[in-house]
Parts: structure tokens; C-alpha cells; sequence
């Protein structure tokens, strides 16, 4: 919640936009709750409006001011302040709850507070309450039962599924310290499941690369890590390079001034005429706004909560990273405050945008002067300035403590452009196994079974009417791949493939367009190809065998080749799901 002081409106409509970018719909209940005091006799409309959001959506904002309002006067025990002692305190209850005892606190907190109205206290029950759904893995649904069970007059329908989410996502925020919600001295949440403000002592990886096999689920471990966080992310390619990732002057649609030979044309008013024509503006890249916002974090907090702020780098060796870094590199180096060792030289060009950013754009606007002129040790300006002057005003480029920079790299596209070791040391690097895959929950929460175990999502190749186990064929193949390879690089990962929304079969195309074409493509091709034989002969086995026609001459997956293929992987172990479930 918002805590120091109010602010106008142009930076309450900067702010919202920036928030529903992040997180959507949600960001007005964030919102509200953050900037409620600010937000008190303001015309939501027209903040929403000048957002650029679905005017409807200020009834959003209004339910989230009811929510600020509940948080505010310590309704049903989950205020975020103390007035006695004017000390901020996390709310969360944490506690295990049944289902039958969550059931009767819903009913009496819509029984006791009906003024604020249904949707703003059925969210605030599920903010209060949100770690004791999650982690009873309770759904709204199954509470709003138990509570019509339990008292026939309760009110509250299916419908309210969503509002109760709400407040269960508002948790989850929270507990993530999104947005500056909370410090950290509040939070029980596990470090092991979700990150942290940022430690200034170094406890968070500043930076670190996710690697592993193709579809072992790297980029998905990084957004559950961050969820809650500001993230910026990129995905380098081979044409990456300095400027696309930090940023230059582009042609863009823009006025300007028309010229004659006595100087800028006026209209019989006497105003100057201007008219669409191409300029040139700098554009603002992914390393370039994650370092001013992340600055703009690190001088609104005090050290023990400053904000984290993460830059997420997709398929990191797929571009040259030497050529994309560029100088940057020397940054990389991180002293043990999380300051760099060694600050750069920005360019003219640079150093202005920097300047700009920091005294005008609101975005990254800073609320107070850069004090960090003990970060480097010895520091001496070209300038004559001190080390906080020099890089508020752009001078010099340092990287603060909070700028996370993560990035994932499969090992199978190692050889596109290699890294060089003296960049790989300056990274914390971490293995994704290969793994079977697990069933999660509406909260991202594993879903476990009655002995406590992760339930297996239990996926399956679909070929005609047999069904074969994906996990069984993921093993069998990456025991292959291993023998002819003499490598992990090419295995393949549980999410290599997937089942379309609501399925949770792997059908015939996808199998052939995706899993055989890599295998054979980018596996085999060199090496033995004995498992796409499909018969005795003494032929080479051909990729085109995989397809046939049907009756309309349309080329489809053929399922005895796919058939053959599958049992030649999985040898004498094969069995299909069918046979099984026999």
C-alpha cells in the first residue's frame, strides 16, 4: 500500500499503464490497493481513459478502492497497518485451514460486511486466505459449495468463482512483494518457490543462465521464479545485436517544423506550420529500460527492501553475444555489494537518453537523487563529479544490486554462436534435468495425490486408436539419442511436445511435424538411422515415409510408419497405453 505520499495524476495514469502491461486485470486491484490514498476524489474514468484502458473497467478500479478501503480499516483482521503502532504487517494468514472451516469464515465475513459489497469482500477473503487455498488445494468452487451446504441462506454463486480468485492472486502477489506492496521482513513465503525483494548483500543470483535439453521446461521455471516481479524480456537471434539491445536512433512518424527561405512557415495566426514527417528518436531497448528502472527501484526503497528488478534473456547463444554486449560485458563483473567491479564510459548518445530518463520521462523519473558514491572502490571521475553525479546524469554505466539478468540457452543450439569462457564465468549456471511432467493446480501449486505425491500428467502419443505412455517413449528415446550421440545436448524434454488445449494426447501430426522431424533432422541424420527402418529391406529409411495421401490426395501423418517407429524405439518394452489399462 501506498505509504509515503500522494501523487498527480499524470503519474497515477503512467503508473496504471505500466502495471496493466505486467499483469492485467489484475493491476487494478493492485493498483487500488498501492495507490489508494492518491486515488481518493480522483475521477477514475478519466485515469483509465488516459491510460488507454476499456473505460468500463474504472467499476475494476472502484471495487479495488472497497478493497483498499477493507485493507485500510482492519475489517475481518487483515489490515496492512497498525494504527497503534503505524507499523506496516503482512496480513497473509499462512495457517492450514479446512475446507469446512474456510467455508464458515466466507459465509461470515458475507454476512457481517455486506456494505462493501459481495465481490469486494468475497476478494478479501481470498487475499486473507489465499495461501490456505493454495495450499489445501481447495478450488473457489468446491468453498462456495461447502459454505451453501453448511448454511442455506449464503448467497454467493459459482460466479463469484473469479472474485475469489482475485483476492487469492492478490496473495500471491503480495507474498511475491509485487509492485513494493510489501518489505520482506513481512513475507513467509519459500525462497524455493518464488523470489524475494532484492537482498543488497547478495543472497539473489544476480546473474544466471537456465540450461539444459530442448522442452525441459527452463523458461517456465524463470516465470515462476519471478511471477510477481517486474520483468523485462528479450530473445536474442542471429541478428541481434548492440543496438536492438540497448537501444538507438530509429526513423519514426513524427511533426515537424516546415521551412521556407525566411525560416519556419506561420499560418495567418501567426502559429507555426508543422506536418507528419520522419525524425529520427532514440528507441529504448530491453538492457537500457531494465537498467533505469531498475535504478529508479534502487532510490525508492531503503536497502533492506529494495525492489528487484529482472532482465530475462530467451536463447541467450542463439545470438553473438560478444557483438550484442559489446562493452557491456566489462559491466558483468559484480563486486560483492552487486555494484559492477568496473563501471564503462556510455556514449554521447547514451549518456542524454540517460540524463532524460532520469530528470523527465515518467517511467523511470527518480523520486530521489542516486546516492551510491561508496559502491566503487577508488572511484575517480573523468568529470570532477562524484560517482552517483556521474551516473545519474549518464555519464558512466554501473549495474545496481537489484538488476537481475537471467537468461536460458538450450544445449542443442550450442553450436550457433559459442560463448567464450571469459564471458561464462561471469554467470552462475543451472542444470534443468529431464524430468517427467506434473499436474499443477489454477495457482501453479503441484497437484499431489492422498500419499502426498505429485500426481504425473500422464500424457500420451495418440496413433489410431492406440495411445502410448509419452514418458515411456521420452526415456526409451534419450537412452538412443545417448548411445549415438555420446552426448545430453540432443535429448529431448517432457514439454518438447504438447497436447492441444484440453487434450492431453500428442496427436499423429504434431508427432511426426515436430518429435520424428528433429529426430531425423537434427539427431540422426549423421549417425545411425536403423530406428526409422520400417521394414526388412536393405533400403535407406526415407523421411517421406512417415507421410501418405488420403482419398482426397491431402498429405497426412501415416500411422503404421509412426506405429513401427514408436515400437523400434521402445524395442521389447513396448506396450501401449491401451494394453495397460487392460
Amino acid at each position: 500500500m501506498e505509504r509515503v505520499k500522494t501523487i498527480d495524476f499524470d503519474e497515477l495514469v503512467v503508473n496504471l499503464k505500466s502495471m496493466y502491461e505486467k499483469i492485467g486485470s489484475l493491476s487494478y486491484y493492485i493498483f487500488a490497493i498501492k495507490y489508494g490514498n492518491s486515488l481518493k476524489g480522483q475521477n477514475l474514468s478519466e485515469i483509465v481513459r488516459a491510460a488507454n484502458l476499456t473505460e468500463s473497467m474504472s467499476k475494476e478500479l472502484s471495487k479495488g478502492l472497497r478493497i483498499y478501503d477493507i485493507l485500510s480499516k482492519n475489517d475481518f483482521g487483515i489490515a496492512l497497518k497498525n494504527e497503534d503502532d503505524n507499523k506496516w504487517h503482512n496480513p497473509i494468514d499462512d495457517k492450514s485451514v479446512s475446507l469446512s472451516d474456510l467455508a464458515d469464515i466466507l459465509y461470515r465475513m458475507e454476512a457481517d460486511k455486506k456494505e462493501y459489497g459481495i465481490g469486494a469482500t468475497a476478494t478479501a477473503f481470498g487475499f486473507k486466505y489465499g495461501k490456505a487455498i493454495t495450499t489445501g488445494g481447495y478450488t473457489c468452487g468446491a468453498i462456495i459449495d461447502e459454505a451453501k451446504n453448511r448454511h442455506p441462506d449464503f448467497d454467493l454463486t459459482h460466479t463469484h468463482n473469479a472474485t475469489i480468485k482475485y483476492g487469492v492472486d492478490l496473495c500471491q502477489m503480495l507474498e511475491n512483494h509485487a509492485f513494493g506492496l510489501l518489505s520482506p521482513k513481512m513475507s513467509s513465503v519459500d525462497a524455493n518457490t518464488s523470489i524475494k525483494l532484492c537482498d543488497i548483500k547478495g543472497n539473489l543470483s544476480l546473474q544466471q543462465i537456465y540450461y539444459g535439453a530442448p522442452g525441459t521446461g527452463k523458461s517456465y521455471e524463470i516465470n515462476e521464479k519471478t511471477k510477481g516481479c517486474s520483468v523485462i524480456r528479450t530473445t536474442f537471434h542471429p541478428d541481434s545485436d548492440y543496438s536492438t539491445f540497448v537501444g538507438a536512433y530509429k526513423p519514426t512518424m513524427g511533426k515537424g517544423k516546415v521551412y521556407g527561405a525566411q525560416g519556419p512557415v506561420k499560418d495567418e495566426n501567426n502559429n507555426v506550420i508543422e506536418e507528419e514527417r520522419i525524425t529520427y528518436t532514440f528507441i529504448k531497448q530491453a538492457f537500457l529500460k531494465a537498467y533505469l528502472s531498475a535504478w529508479k527501484k534502487y532510490t525508492e526503497n531503503d536497502e533492506s527492501s529494495v525492489e528487484p528488478q529482472f532482465l530475462v534473456i530467451e536463447e541467450i547463444n542463439r545470438g553473438n553475444c560478444a557483438q550484442i554486449f559489446g562493452d557491456l560485458f566489462q559491466l558483468l563483473d559484480r563486486s560483492d555489494n552487486g555494484f559492477s567491479t568496473y563501471p564503462i564510459e556510455a556514449d554521447a548518445d547514451l549518456q542524454n537518453e540517460i540524463k532524460k530518463a532520469f530528470a523527465e520521462e515518467y517511467e523511470f523519473k527518480l523520486s530521489q537523487d542516486i546516492a551510491v558514491d561508496s559502491a566503487v572502490k577508488n572511484y575517480a571521475s573523468n568529470y570532477g563529479k562524484t560517482l552517483s553525479d556521474d551516473i545519474q546524469n549518464g555519464r558512466i554505466l554501473l549495474l545496481p544490486p537489484n538488476l537481475c539478468i537471467w537468461a536460458t540457452m538450450n544445449t542443442s543450439d550450442q553450436s550457433l554462436f559459442p560463448i567464450d569462457s571469459a564471458f561464462k564465468r561471469r554467470w552462475e549456471w543451472r542444470y534443468v534435468k529431464i524430468g517427467n511432467g506434473y499436474k499443477r493446480d489454477e495457482y501453479g501449486s503441484f497437484v499431489r495425490d492422498a500419499d502426498g505425491k505429485r500426481v504425473p500428467l500422464g500424457w500420451t502419443i495418440r496413433c489410431g486408436e492406440t495411445n502410448t505412455d509419452w514418458w515411456q517413449f521420452i526415456q526409451a528415446i534419450n537412452n538412443h539419442i545417448g548411445e549415438a550421440t555420446s552426448s545430453d545436448d540432443k535429448k529431448l524434454g517432457y514439454f518438447f511436445c504438447k497436447p492441444k488445449k484440453g487434450e492431453d494426447f500428442i496427436g499423429e501430426e504434431a508427432f511426426v511435424g515436430k518429435v520424428i522431424f528433429y529426430l531425423w533432422n537434427d539427431v540422426f541424420k549423421d549417425n545411425d538411422t536403423s530406428l526409422f527402418k520400417l521394414d526388412n529391406s536393405n533400403r535407406e529409411p526415407s523421411f517421406d515415409e512417415f507421410y501418405t495421401e488420403d482419398e482426397d490426395g491431402n498429405t497426412i501423418a501415416n500411422q503404421e510408419a509412426i506405429s513401427k517407429f514408436i515400437c523400434n524405439v521402445l524395442g521389447k518394452e513396448y506396450k501401449s497405453q491401451d494394453d495397460t489399462n487392460e
